[in-house]
């Protein structure tokens, strides 16, 4: 139906006549176990670390159903997140490439507090 919550500036909520040309399906995450196998496989980050990097985007993406954030972690932030922890070797320094810097202040207070208690780096 288009966004309605204000993430994604500059789209527009869909008219039915629109909607009606699509199939519309939604789709959940996989679990944490699958999701943890797909940021270590394509990224070549220790598995115990791509869990840790889910576990927190869990929580993050719990926090944004319950409105105590308004941004998330996709599996594609956290492929990223774990592409730049590889090439930096530091997944601290990455968090901020990957996922920080795109975060408001309010966000980044945020999600700064998940990643320091979950993934237990200092930022």
């Amino acid at each position: 139906r288009g966004d309605e919550t204000g993430l994604y500036t500059g789209t527009n909520v869909l008219n039915e006549a629109t909607l009606d040309r699509f199939s519309v399906v939604e789709v959940d995450y996989v679990s944490e176990k699958q999701e943890a196998k797909i940021v270590h496989t394509r990224t070549g980050l220790a598995l115990k670390e791509a869990e840790k990097l889910v576990k927190a985007a869990t929580e993050i993406r719990s926090a944004l159903d319950r409105g105590d954030c308004f941004a998330t972690l996709s599996t594609r932030r956290l492929v990223a997140w774990g592409r730049f922890a590889v090439a930096l070797g530091s997944v601290q320094k990455a968090y901020g490439l990957a996922v920080r810097n795109k975060l408001s202040p309010e966000d980044r207070e945020f999600f700064d507090g998940v990643i320091q208690r979950v993934v237990g780096i200092a930022v």
